[in-house]
């Protein structure tokens, strides 16, 4: 799927596959957030089973710093910016791209900083209704 800017710069989708050290997945809540070299958020979506999309062009792609981590309150009015994802345990993910799947292999979550968002609360409470919720899952 493509679009284009106004300025002819074409823009793809971009699977984003995330990592955790030592386990297969997290049943975790965890945004990945895609900012701009002037740390401007561009966007911002959820994890599912290790995996996110994103629609960016490629020099966004390019210039792009990545981070993983607790979704940001929705009732926070100001922008998101990488220091409040700092303050939350994110993770600035490395990435590497396979450009002919546009696919978007992340750097492994070291296991400190995924167990931070563990005991910060951040367990994925829609497992709750489906009884799947008891204190840490793995997927």
């Amino acid at each position: 799927m493509s679009a284009y800017l106004q300025h002819e710069e074409r823009i793809d989708v971009f699977s984003f596959l995330a990592s955790f050290e030592g386990i297969c997945g997290l049943l975790i809540d965890l945004d990945l957030y895609v900012f701009n070299k002037a740390g401007e958020l561009i966007d911002c979506q959820p994890i599912w089973n290790g995996k996110a999309a994103v629609a960016l062009s490629g020099k966004e792609l390019r210039e792009a710093q990545i981070m993983i981590g607790p979704p940001i309150s929705v009732s926070v009015r100001r922008p998101i910016m990488q220091d409040m994802i700092r303050d939350h345990h994110g993770f600035e993910a490395g990435f590497s791209l396979v450009p002919e799947k546009r696919l978007v292999e992340l750097s492994t979550v070291p296991e400190r900083i995924w167990r931070a968002w563990q005991q910060s609360g951040s367990l994925n409470k829609g497992r709750k209704a489906l009884g799947l919720l008891d204190g840490f899952l793995l997927w």
